[in-house]
């Protein structure tokens, strides 16, 4: 039942005004509101399933990309376009160290296994230790065997000392027993695309020049460059036996 007497507010956020709502009928009110709030609670954290059956449900709508539909290649057409940026912040794709991608003949331009490679480097770059230059850098290789490989640049006190996140990612694939590669995707927060210093391109030398880099920007559009493109009349194994 409504009070009907008056007081003044002792709380400044009212003011200092009368109010025909007496301390009791305040207090109600803030029960309400404060029952409101939990049922609320529980109503989303009934519809939030258990842990195991989260999983499961991931599994089941987000697979691995499929061998069979989505063959990995060298891009001969389009070398430039966009990924989509609501399947990377959903978390559509599964990812791991070592994501597994098939490998084929057919271009990479729209698939799945495109799309993973391009949100493995974006994760890579939230990882970068870069406390000096500020400017985090990912990168994800993709083997001949269709496994991906991230990496991430990692600073030092001793600037030079200081490891490019394309490089991390080629030591880690070589670690593994992998040194033949199809492409790379790079990402970074500047506003144009990125591309790999000199000292990465060498490295990336030393095992071909026919595979592709993905340079991306953060709004999501990326353009395609071979190796050889970015590194014309290069320096390589080969040339060791010329001498």
């Amino acid at each position: 039942m409504r009070c009907s007497r008056t007081f003044l507010a002792p709380n400044s956020c009212w003011g200092g005004r009368k109010t025909g709502r007496c301390e009791k009928t305040l207090h109600l009110s803030t029960q309400r509101e404060r029952e409101k709030k939990s049922k609320a609670r529980r109503k989303i954290a009934r519809k939030i399933p258990p842990p195991k059956m989260r999983k499961q449900t991931q599994r089941e709508l987000n697979p691995h990309p499929d061998p069979n539909t989505s063959r990995l290649g060298m891009m001969p057409g389009a070398r430039v376009g966009r990924y989509p940026d609501g399947a990377l912040r959903s978390g559509k794709y599964l990812t791991t160290s070592a994501s597994s991608c098939g490998a084929g003949s057919a271009g990479m331009e729209g698939s799945e296994c495109l799309q993973l490679l391009l949100r493995r480097c974006r994760e890579a770059k939230d990882c970068a230790y870069c406390p000096y230059s500020r400017f985090p850098v990912g990168a994800a290789l993709l083997t001949a065997g269709g496994e991906i490989f991230s990496g991430c640049n990692v600073e030092n006190a001793c600037y030079s000392l200081g490891v490019c996140a394309e490089r991390i990612a080629i030591q880690k694939a070589i670690s593994e027993g992998h040194t033949r590669f199809r492409a790379m995707a790079i990402a970074s927060d500047m506003s144009d695309f990125i591309t790999p210093c000199g000292a990465c391109r060498q490295v990336m030398r030393e095992f071909g020049t026919d595979w592709d880099l993905y340079l991306t920007k953060p709004d999501g559009t990326y353009i395609v460059k071979t190796l050889q493109e970015l590194l014309p009349l290069s320096f390589g194994p080969e040339d060791l036996h010329k001498a």
